[in-house]
């Protein structure tokens, strides 16, 4: 459960404190004495948490962060913790997730704000596979179904992804708009980044979506949506 207790936390310029971006910090109790090393964007000891916070405040792919009052140790994230979780005990450890402020990706509604690449984004838990169902969610949350368009995105869906409840995620992406069959986005914009699974021949073409398998090195397949399997689904504002 969240305690609602935060920081909000801002950088100094000069004689002036400009808070430039209101990135609240929520400690959550879930994670009380776990810590997590893995995949850390950064890990030293500071003095105090609102250091820590500071600290988070300056590197872009911080999205959460473990902190010490005992040790003093700060261990900065790129995740929000949704399906891993910490692999360590210790005494004193808590964990606190960031919260952007500005009202477009608040907690409220189960979304995270990922500053490195202006991505804010709710990964969903499985349900059977039908993307105008997925879409239909996205819509309600005044979200689409995530575009992955850049290596950079691939790379962090692969990140939060990693410990999935199930190897499949679906996302983004059709060859049913575009007049030759060209992979496009839902709003027919053509799509320039793949990652299709070679060992398997893919695209197969004629099935009309795209899915991840995480147990295949995150490659992509087309896949219909017919299937009688589940699939985990990421909404992004």
């Amino acid at each position: 459960m969240f305690n609602l207790k935060g920081l909000i936390v801002s950088c100094c310029i000069g004689h002036y404190s400009v808070q430039f971006l209101q990135l609240y910090s929520v400690y959550d109790d879930t994670f009380d004495n776990k810590y997590h090393l893995s995949n850390a964007v950064h890990h030293s000891t500071i003095p105090s948490l609102w250091h820590c916070a500071m600290l988070c405040l300056q590197f872009m792919r911080c999205l959460s962060y473990f902190y010490n009052t005992q040790s003093q140790e700060c261990i900065l994230h790129a995740t929000s913790f949704r399906y891993t979780v910490p692999s360590f005990f210790g005494v004193e450890w808590k964990f606190y997730l960031t919260e952007e402020r500005s009202g477009r990706c608040t907690r409220n509604d189960g979304f995270v704000y990922y500053r490195d690449l202006d991505f804010c984004y709710k990964i969903y838990d499985p349900l059977p596979l039908n993307f105008m169902v997925y879409k239909s969610i996205c819509d309600q949350a005044n979200a689409e179904l995530v575009k992955v368009d850049t290596k950079e995105k691939q790379k962090y869906i692969e990140l939060i992804s990693a410990n999935l409840p199930i190897p499949r995620l679906c996302v983004q992406g059709t060859d049913t708009i575009d007049p030759q069959q060209q992979w496009t986005f839902d709003d027919g914009t053509l799509m320039t980044y793949f990652n299709w699974n070679q060992q398997y021949d893919q695209p197969s073409g004629g099935q009309g979506f795209l899915g991840i398998s995480t147990a295949l090195n995150f490659t992509w397949f087309d896949t219909n949506s017919t299937n009688l399997i589940n699939c985990v689904f990421i909404c992004q504002k």
